[in-house]
């Protein structure tokens, strides 16, 4: 069709001429601007008709270029003659494209600034854009540089190459944004400029829902990188696009690179890529600012130096989120299945209720690796998946520290792990002058399937801290030589309470079943401890209960020591899955 107009976009347009069966209607909303052929559209953005203000609706596919492009802009399969696209249209009203395909539009000038095919539309509806190729120096937009409501627009098997400002749709702020995709890739070359880049377009007012990228998108230096958008949430998102990280970035994410928003039902099935050694990446966000809210998110892409949902950041809360993909920690940064890390806000909580990670961790922890100053929940979750960080290794949690704060409560309750790693790697607090540290958890179910070292339930435990463990089973199916509650106990803890844990090894032997290290001087008149359970499953040493009957152990009484749990004597048996319901130590449904 492009050459059948025998136009060169280069060239004027005040020669073309048209007729009603080109371009028809006045431009109103009543009656627009209809375009029946490729060579009305031309007319239409030509000096020859004044399109501000205007209505205008496609009635047939426009065909710029009978050429298909590659990454880099080389033509293919058609008669080898490329017309450049170099005219952008004013405000427009509302652009309808009746469903139809805008093809093959072009621009290749690494100079340039300001790429696109539209300036300023209030509507755009209804509309794929197909084989574009645009490449420029900034502000470099698959369709508009801006628009107020979007729905029902496409682009697909494009290309979009810059260095500062790019986006696979558009560059402005709708108010609204539906059913919209993204199938450009986006190509940042290097630069020293950060700019937002974006699939879909940089954020969205008022309503962002039901739309997906699948470009992949390759990110240089920019303030922040979502596969959608740069910042702000929405509900069913996707993202199916590969994510590479190249250089300096403040925060990436397969759906959105910052947010203090809320995201619900959306996911990420694309691969993210990180060759940089920050933090700030994740399958939807890459960097929470204030509070974010995820409710019923889901990663399912593999990652290389990538959290599974979000990153890092402040405040988040986590409800019903679900991680499946296998990550690797590169960079020896701190990265989860949910969370990366959160600190820097000494106030407000991380939560996560009713979580599950299925995903395989290498150099990260189920939920989240690190967390600071901040209060921490984790409530109704699971995980199956395995982790391997290296200082303080936990499965659920990695490392839990307060520098100088009061008032603050980590809670872990009615979760299950099936990883084989302790649960929490350390609580931590450096000044004694800490108070009201508290930590509970209860109801918490471990098993162990593989053959291991230890089997803990925290490895440790140092600082001003008020700790309650209740209601706790560490289930060794395979051997294990070291099986304890705690692994350190230090520094001057205000209070422990120990109540109703079931330990059974397998093949263990150690007799230390309580903890392994406590400092000289430690203060055992602040443990109470009862109903503790230790079985062994032909290890050589164990001590127990009564048979499952309530025993308590006071160490306020002198009546038993730490190291030794000197008291009934051994038991050789096997617990089962019977016995553990009858205790109400049930493994969490799936």
């Amino acid at each position: 069709a492009a050459v059948a107009c025998g136009v060169n976009f280069l060239g004027g347009f005040s020669a073309l001429v048209h007729t009603t069966d080109d371009l028809s209607g006045q431009g109103s909303q009543t009656d627009p601007f209809v375009i029946h052929t490729t060579k009305g559209f031309l007319w239409m953005i030509s000096d020859g008709v004044v399109v501000n203000n205007r209505y205008i609706e496609l009635d047939c596919d426009v065909d710029l270029n009978d050429e298909t492009f590659d990454k880099d802009g080389n033509p293919s399969g058609g008669d080898g003659v490329v017309y450049s696209w170099k005219k952008k249209m004013s405000t427009i009203n509302g652009f309808n494209g009746n469903n139809h395909t805008i093809s093959g539009l072009y621009f290749n000038d690494a100079t340039a600034s300001g790429v696109y095919m539209f300036d300023n539309v209030a509507t755009i509806e209804n509309l794929t854009m197909e084989n574009t190729f645009l490449k420029g120096m900034s502000s470099v937009f698959g369709l508009a540089r801006a628009c107020t409501n979007i729905n029902n627009v496409h682009t697909k098997n494009g290309n979009i190459v810059g260095q500062n400002s790019l986006s696979g749709i558009i560059g402005g702020v709708p108010k609204i944004c539906t059913n919209v995709t993204n199938g450009n890739n986006i190509t940042q070359l290097e630069t020293t400029t950060k700019s937002a880049l974006y699939g879909i377009c940089q954020a969205v007012d008022v309503v962002f829902e039901n739309c997906v990228n699948y470009g992949d998108i390759t990110v240089e230096n920019v303030s922040y990188a979502g596969g959608l958008v740069s910042r702000g949430g929405g509900k069913n998102l996707k993202n199916f696009g590969t994510i590479t990280w190249n250089s300096s970035a403040t925060g990436v994410g397969g759906i959105s690179g910052m947010s203090n928003s809320t995201f619900t039902n959306c996911e990420n099935y694309g691969t993210l890529i990180n060759n940089t050694t920050y933090r700030y990446m994740g399958g939807i966000v890459g960097y929470n600012y204030s509070t974010s809210i995820y409710k019923n998110c889901k990663n399912f892409g593999d990652h290389i130096g990538a959290s599974g949902i979000a990153g890092w950041g402040h405040q988040a809360q986590f409800y019903g989120c679900e991680n499946y993909g296998d990550l690797t920690n590169l960079s020896n940064d701190q990265m989860g299945g949910i969370l990366g890390s959160a600190n820097q806000s000494e106030w407000g909580i991380v939560r996560f209720k009713n979580c599950k990670n299925y995903g395989n961790i290498s150099g990260g922890s189920a939920f989240t690796a690190g967390l600071a100053y901040m209060s921490l929940e984790i409530v109704n979750c699971e995980n199956y998946g395995t982790t391997s960080l290296e200082n303080y290794p936990g499965d659920f949690v990695g490392n839990i520290r307060y520098i100088n704060h009061q008032n603050k409560t980590v809670t872990i309750k009615n979760c299950y792990n099936a990883g084989g790693r302790p649960l929490v790697g350390r609580f931590y607090t450096l000044k004694t002058e800490n108070k009201n540290l508290k930590i509970v958890m209860d109801n918490i179910r471990c098993d162990i399937d593989v053959k291991r070292e230890n089997g803990h339930l925290i490895t440790e435990i140092s600082g001003m801290f008020s700790v309650e463990v209740s209601n706790i089973v560490i289930n060794c199916k395979q051997e294990v030589k070291n099986v304890r509650l705690f692994s350190t106990l230090s520094g001057e803890i205000q209070e422990l309470k120990v109540k109703n844990v079931l330990l059974y090894g397998n093949n263990s032997t150690n007799k230390d079943f309580f903890n392994y290290l406590t400092p000289s001087g430690f203060n055992k008149s602040i443990i109470d401890v009862s109903s503790l359970v230790v079985q062994n499953n032909n290890g050589n040493s164990a001590f127990y209960g009564d048979d499952f009957e309530d025993y308590a152990v006071d160490f306020k009484t002198g009546k038993v020591v730490l190291k030794s749990m000197l008291g009934k004597g051994f038991y050789q048996g096997k617990v089962n899955e019977e016995i553990l319901i009858g205790k109400h130590f049930t493994k969490k449904a799936i």
